[in-house]
């Protein structure tokens, strides 16, 4: 039960949010039009699986690069930031 309960939570499940669940199902809805139905594959092929790639949860694809680099708190590079911002870097907040 123990080892069910890390799969579930490592799946990222967790943190789908409702626009993510969307842009998924849209995703799916794209390559489903692209393969089973052969409507316009070779632009909604890759656009599908772009979307899909992008919106799985917890990947960070969807966040900035100053999101992600707040997101994963780096010391060297907050101070680099901070010294351009003439600003104190908050490495605890």
């Amino acid at each position: 039960m123990e080892s069910l309960n890390a799969l579930i939570q490592g799946m990222g499940l967790m943190h789908l949010g409702i626009g993510q669940a969307i842009m998924l199902l849209v995703s799916l809805l794209l390559l489903w039009l692209a393969i089973a139905k052969k409507f316009e594959p070779l632009l909604l092929l890759p656009i599908g699986f772009g979307g899909l790639l992008s919106n799985i949860p917890e990947a960070g694809m969807a966040l900035t690069a100053l999101e992600s680099l707040l997101a994963h708190h780096d010391a060297g590079q907050l101070a680099v930031i901070a010294a351009k911002l003439n600003c104190t870097p908050d490495v605890h907040a």
